[in-house]
């Protein structure tokens, strides 16, 4: 990597103690020196125009952080420099799960630095390159979901992204997007100072007031969200010239279309809410990001994409069932998984207020709701309050499972005391009732090769796989029940069923596993996964099979509640690019396991990516060359096209 000196941005070799441009000694930003006598920097991260990103320590938080240095010569404007200082301090005050949080502004002699949260996962745009017919619908709403959500809280202190585009959104494992690089330093930037070949703003992202040099506001970055959404849908921008001066222009002057490629892979319910967040008239857009948010969300709910035809509607009753605090949710729906913006308050004795948050909330049942926080003083017990922002659902409710991620988010499972969700925020699909198999169970139509492939069906029309083939590591044999059902499969290009629940759990009586608590209490956990997804509360059961992960740390039973892990991800189309990054990095780390690979064939296969099925299924037969998932899977996927290698 060539790095840029932070005082001249001249290219630098690394490890160089001195800048041969201006003779700068660098000794301070060498790689184990201690930054302002706190920040132990242990790496380069990356660079961009403001300067180098290091990861380092941070001996007062204890904790790992990113540091930004910032170039010198970007601070020789003083109210350049004063407005910066104001924006980074407004900065401080956003603390929401789809931003990535800000710590801290210093200087050390010239150089200032910003730090920041270290941030695990991919940006959107690398995951785009992977998938360049865009992501699946359910994955992409998701995302640009979360997005706005994040973009409101920082419109709502006052700042302006001003850069919003796929490269400056990180989606980590378990599928939270956040923004990163948010209005700080643009001011800097915008002084004559940017990065060599390199505009203010991103041509293909800016809106026409922008690109004219006029004053923006809020439906600037509404515009960008909307280029941004149309990527993620699509795999690639709606408007872009030969040259970046080519593409100001046709910012300006034309229209996004949605009736030629690649705009016609826009899911259609969407392109009258897309069309007027790229109006080119500010005027004409949705005043802010929530109201975008909203209209996405509003047509997800009530034109659900149909996967199976519709069973005859049941009778209608005029009772409905009356609703006990406590009671299992018993409902049966199918849900479409769509974030929501929540204020929690926090209640103190008295039930008054003692703090509160604005955050996302994901997977909504009518009795409970999933809610992301950066607090880390929730307990199990406590009683908080849940307020829908922009809409008129409110409801106590009482904290039944906290689990604090190593990405300093944690994840709350309430359950509501006062009130049950409205279908428009659940997402009931009446239509798909009794269709077992469909809304998060049904496999994302994946991108890559897929063309290639015909796209399979809902896996409700395969039958089911009696048990996943990772419950053999357990027992230790060679091949499990899965093997011999697959073999009386017929072939096609029909995938195999992704597992309806995880496998047993490891037998009592397993000496690995560590102390009889430690044995009873991972069985728990796995049974309690097996029952949420049977009520297809997904997210509740991965924070279980977390659990259950983190019990058995260090035993042979941790890769097997890995393997868990992805595959119960993977019936939910929204995670399913997590459940591959999980998998993946599996295989990477256990490259000799045969039922890694085999799952994951399983979920490339369900994805649509024959390519990457047919390579994963290979090294199953390379490490067990009698096994007939992997024999029977390959000859499915390359009977189904004559074009597969």
């Amino acid at each position: 990597m060539t790095l840029e000196c932070p005082s001249c941005a001249a290219p630098i070799d690394a490890g160089a103690d001195v800048c041969l441009a201006c003779g700068r000694s660098l000794s301070t930003l060498a790689l184990g020196s201690i930054l302002a006598n706190r920040y132990e920097l242990r790496a380069v991260l990356g660079k961009g125009g403001m300067g180098l990103v290091y990861k380092a320590f941070d001996r007062l938080l204890e904790e790992e952080v990113a540091i930004k240095v910032l170039r010198t010569d970007l601070s020789a404007n003083a109210d350049a420099v004063r407005r910066f200082r104001g924006e980074i301090k407004l900065a401080r005050k956003v603390s929401h799960p789809n931003v990535c949080r800000i710590h801290d502004y210093g200087e050390e002699g010239p150089l200032g630095y910003i730090s920041m949260e270290i941030l695990t996962g991919q940006d959107l745009q690398k995951t785009l390159k992977e998938q360049p017919k865009g992501l699946p619908e359910a994955e992409a709403l998701s995302a640009v979901l979360q997005i706005a959500s994040g973009l409101q809280a920082i419109h709502d202190v006052g700042i302006l992204h001003r850069d919003l585009k796929t490269a400056n959104a990180t989606r980590d494992e378990r599928g939270v997007v956040r923004l990163v690089d948010f209005g700080i330093a643009k001011d800097l930037l915008s002084q004559g100072q940017t990065a060599a070949g390199e505009a203010f703003g991103t041509p293909e992202y800016m809106s026409p007031e922008q690109c004219r040099g006029e004053a923006l506001d809020f439906r600037s970055d509404v515009y960008a969200l909307g280029i941004l959404a149309f990527e993620l849908f699509t795999g690639d921008v709606p408007i872009k010239g030969a040259t970046p001066m080519a593409t100001l222009f046709k910012q300006i002057q034309d229209v996004p279309s949605c009736e030629v490629e690649p705009g016609t892979r826009v899911p259609p319910r969407f392109v009258p809410v897309l069309k007027r967040a790229l109006a080119k008239a500010a005027t004409d857009r949705f005043p802010s990001a929530q109201e975008f948010a909203q209209a996405l969300r509003a047509v997800a709910v009530s034109d659900p994409p149909v996967t199976s035809p519709a069973p005859p509607a049941p009778a209608a009753t005029t009772e409905r069932p009356h609703w006990v605090p406590g009671q299992r949710d018993a409902r049966k729906d199918e849900r479409i998984y769509l974030p929501t913006d929540v204020v929690l308050k926090k209640l103190g004795t008295g039930d008054h207020p003692v703090k509160e948050e604005r955050t996302v909330a994901h997977d909504l049942s009518r009795s409970g709701m999933r809610i992301l926080t950066s607090w880390s003083d929730l307990e199990k017990g406590d009683k908080v309050k849940v307020i829908e922002v922009g809409g008129d659902f409110a409801t106590g409710a009482i904290v039944r499972n906290v689990n604090r991620g190593t990405d300093h988010i944690t994840r709350v499972g309430i359950e509501f005391l006062d009130n049950r969700a409205p279908d428009r925020l659940v997402g009931t699909d009446k239509t798909r009732r009794g269709s077992k198999g469909s809304g998060p169970h049904a496999p994302a139509r994946g991108s890559g090769p897929s063309a290639v492939v015909p796209p399979p069906p809902p896996l409700s029309a395969t039958p089911p796989r009696p048990q996943s083939a990772v419950h053999s590591t357990v027992h230790g044999t060679a091949h499990s029940t899965a093997h011999t059902a697959s073999h009386t499969q017929t072939r096609g290009s029909v995938p195999p069923s992704l597992p309806n629940r995880p496998p047993d759990p490891p037998p009592a009586d397993s000496a690995t596993v560590g102390t009889n608590r430690n044995r009873l209490r991972i069985r728990e956990e796995i049974t309690r996964a097996k029952n949420l997804i049977i009520e297809s509360r997904i997210w509740e059961a991965l924070q279980a099979l977390s659990t259950a992960q983190e019990l058995a740390q260090g035993t042979p039973e941790a890769t097997t509640i890995r393997i868990m892990i992805g595959e119960t991800q993977a019936m939910n189309p929204a995670l399913l690019r997590a459940a591959q990054q999980n998998l993946e990095d599996l295989a990477r780390n256990e490259p000799q396991v045969v039922e890694v690979h085999a799952a994951l064939g399983r979920i490339y296969w369900s994805a649509g990516l024959a390519l990457k099925a047919i390579e994963a299924f290979g090294r199953v037969l390379a490490l067990d060359p009698d096994n007939r998932e992997a024999v029977d899977a390959l000859a499915a996927l390359h009977e189904s096209n004559t074009k597969l290698p």
